[in-house]
């Protein structure tokens, strides 16, 4: 089931399954932001948690016990419990017996949307009635390039994309470095992009070698630009990594991906607490964090 939320500018529609965003809608246009899930890739923005990207060889250990994990954790493929609430559609999802089974920690994650304006706000709530609790989380939005009209049903089947000409905004006068995917996990190294005036312009082969990896806290705003470099939506996090992704080829969205936590990198067989970039909370304590996205 979805539910609905609007405001002047806005209207956002959010699925029970995953507490997933399905739909940012501009009021006045009627033009859809967020990917549709046809084709290419069947999600439109899931939420990753308990785990970001993968682990190695799929297994990973707690006080040497392994346990099976596929990519990206489990809570995008449950359904939540919808809370609503005054402020926001709020939705909540609670560890049960089967998720002990492969994530041995007594969880419960609040996923919420709030709108002012033309920004959603997106947030993330974890607690845990264990004594402390390791975990990730991450954000996976899949924006259309650029925004478009939705045929009468909602679909988008026999709508022309453009995404060759788009551009992605870094904000930054550097020329970022990147990490990229050596099979399912972090490579050695990394490499340099080379912007334009602070952007990566987008085409066919952007995605050639999987998602790019952006670390060291650096940056917290990135935008999407029409083949006239104007700014059609904004994404602003406080993450300490990033990712940006879409499959390789000619395709018609692109995910901006905060993220708290990724991959294992190569070679790595440690604990689940020795993981880099792993989160942290404790009995009694409650982890908050939150990013926005703003359409213009």
């Amino acid at each position: 089931m979805e539910h609905e939320l609007s405001n002047e500018e806005v209207k956002i529609a959010v699925s029970d399954h995953g507490a997933e965003l399905t739909h940012l809608v501009k009021k006045a246009t009627g033009e859809e932001y967020i990917w549709s899930g046809e084709d290419y890739w069947k999600r439109h923005s899931p939420v990753l948690f308990p785990f970001v990207g993968n682990v190695a060889e799929g297994y990973y250990s707690v006080k040497g016990k392994k346990y099976p994990m596929g990519q990206h954790g489990f809570a995008r493929d449950m359904d939540f419990a919808f809370e609503g609430g005054a402020d926001g559609l709020w939705f909540h999802f609670d560890y049960t017996e089967e998720t002990l089974q492969k994530y041995p920690f007594r969880f419960h994650l609040r996923i919420g949307y709030t709108l002012s304006g033309k920004t959603v706000g997106v947030h993330w709530q974890v607690t845990t009635e264990d004594e402390a609790m390791p975990f990730m989380i991450g954000a996976h939005p899949a924006f259309n390039c650029p925004p478009v009209r939705p045929n009468p049903d909602g679909s988008l089947k026999g709508k022309p994309f453009h995404r060759t000409g788009c551009s992605v905004d870094f904000h930054t006068n550097e020329n970022p470095a990147y990490g990229l995917l050596d099979g399912k996990l972090v490579g050695e190294g990394t490499k340099t992009l080379d912007l334009q005036e602070g952007r990566m312009k987008l085409d066919s082969h952007s995605f050639d070698h999987d998602a790019l990896i952006f670390e060291g806290d650096r940056i917290h705003e990135l935008s999407l630009d029409d083949e006239q470099g104007r700014p059609f939506l904004s994404v602003r996090f406080d993450a300490p990594l990033f990712g940006v992704w879409s499959p390789a080829g000619d395709v018609p969205f692109v995910c901006l991906e905060p993220w708290y936590g990724r991959s294992d990198r190569v070679g790595f067989s440690g604990d689940l607490s020795e993981r880099e970039y792993e989160q942290k909370v404790k009995k009694g304590e409650k982890y908050e964090r939150s990013y926005s996205i703003t359409i213009d």
